[in-house]
């Protein structure tokens, strides 16, 4: 699907404000922007950026155009609006996993565990995750808007780096375990994102920890 060129243009231009100024929200409103966050996150995930056409997302939330452009200013404010909601979920849920785990085995035992409940819990988590790792690499704008959200999830990874034992960092350091763990929960996200069957992929989920946690 296609839009017009203001559309894409407006992901790149630096004098265009991405994100909508804060406005005050009734019941009705948080109503409204909500059933535009579920439609962004699902069409998004499935077109990407530039091919995401407006009037598919208003027709799927049931709502008017303006709304969008009230309420998040532009298309590309709704995905960032979406790209920051999916990442605190899934950073937030990571973490959450995680607990107190001091240990690194059971660390990434734990992270991987997590990942699969919370792709199972929510199919549209690791499509969305996949499309924004693809954007950023395409647009250098996304990449510094979404900054805070992209070094929340490298902190998680780079805090279990730091948990692995001297053996298995010789000759490398922390950093490449770093990107080892990032490469992990980015693999995860597109083979979640390509089986539609929640019992296959918390299986192979399963079989994924027993091969990284002996």
């Amino acid at each position: 699907m296609s839009t017009d060129g203001s559309e894409r243009s407006s992901l790149v231009r630096r004098d265009t404000p991405m994100r909508a100024p804060a406005r005050p929200q009734r019941a009705p409103g948080i109503a409204t922007r909500r059933r535009l966050l579920d439609a962004g996150r699902h069409i998004f995930a499935r077109d990407g950026v530039s091919d995401a056409a407006t009037g598919d997302i208003v027709s799927e939330a049931g709502v008017a155009p303006t709304a969008l452009y009230h309420h998040f200013g532009s298309k590309a404010g709704l995905f960032l609006a979406v790209a920051d909601e999916v990442y605190a979920q899934f950073t937030g849920g990571l973490r959450e996993g995680l607990g107190d785990a001091t240990d690194f085995d059971a660390a990434l035992y734990a992270l991987i565990t997590r990942a699969g409940e919370l792709h199972a819990e929510d199919p549209t988590v690791a499509p969305m995750a996949i499309t924004v790792q693809l954007e950023v690499q395409r647009s250098a704008t996304l990449r510094e808007e979404l900054a805070g959200p992209l070094r929340s999830f490298r902190e998680l990874a780079d805090d279990i780096a730091r948990m692995a034992p001297p053996e298995l960092l010789r000759g490398q350091g922390t950093r490449s375990m770093t990107l080892a763990i990032t490469g992990l929960m980015n693999g995860l996200c597109s083979l979640a994102a390509t089986l539609h069957d929640p019992r296959t992929f918390a299986e192979a989920a399963h079989s994924l920890r027993s091969l990284v946690v002996r």
